[in-house]
């Protein structure tokens, strides 16, 4: 008989098996990700900028990065605490904090801090990128509404080349815990040098959140607490 193996809600699987079905854990339908919209905007009135989160609407570039600089000062504020992942999670998998546990908890690994921010982007309207290399993930957004050619890449010159073109940025998560949290700026610095061409043979995959869902591959469905288990 065949083995079946059943993963717990939170828990991915690691990108040896089915490495797109991580898309699913992308939940733009996470009530966390209206809250951090909600600073976002209320960041980018603050700096007398338009407050609405209006995607790729504006066809700029430069707004496109301005909405994701908001979302990376709306949770730079929330002062979130970074924990260690597991041993080569990128292969074998770990159990995943949504974004609603990563605020309650304020505690998160860079998977779960790079899953945050694609939500909170998608959310606004956005197309993010999981980027994963040996040990570490990244987030990556375009900056124009275009996508992979495929679900996932194993070849980090996609990416580079695209951010040459100055459609793609792909920014490190984890300074956002940091004290004081990284500016969007270094972030985007420090993401764009773990994709260079020396480092390769770290890169493992990215994997574009718009393209899975056009695959179908839907986020998890958002958890409601029914009066009795919240009893």
């Amino acid at each position: 008989t065949d083995e079946i193996i059943a993963l717990a809600r939170h828990e991915w699987g690691g990108s040896l098996t089915t490495p797109e079905l991580r898309a699913a854990f992308v939940t733009p339908n996470d009530p966390a990700g209206a809250a951090v919209l909600q600073d976002a905007s209320e960041k980018l009135r603050e700096h007398g900028r338009s407050p609405t989160l209006e995607g790729y609407q504006s066809q700029s570039r430069e707004r496109v990065w301005e909405l994701a600089a908001a979302v990376w000062a709306a949770v730079a504020g929330r002062r979130l605490i970074y924990a260690e992942p597991p041993a080569s999670f990128e292969s074998n998998g770990q159990k995943i904090r949504l974004p609603s546990e990563v605020l309650a908890q304020r505690l998160a690994t860079c998977l779960d801090t790079a899953l945050l921010f694609a939500a909170a982007l998608e959310q606004a309207g956005l197309r993010p990128l999981i980027c994963l290399t040996k040990g570490h993930a990244l987030t990556g957004v375009w900056l124009q509404p275009t996508t992979l050619l495929g679900v996932t890449t194993d070849d980090a010159s996609d990416l580079r080349n695209s951010i040459k073109l100055d459609e793609l940025i792909v920014f490190e998560t984890t300074v956002v815990a940091t004290d004081p949290p990284a500016t969007f700026t270094q972030a985007i610095e420090l993401g764009t040098q773990q994709i260079r061409e020396a480092l390769d043979d770290e890169f493992v995959l990215a994997l574009d959140i718009r393209q899975a869902r056009t695959r179908q591959i839907t986020p998890l469905p958002a958890e409601l607490t029914t009066p009795a288990e919240s009893e």
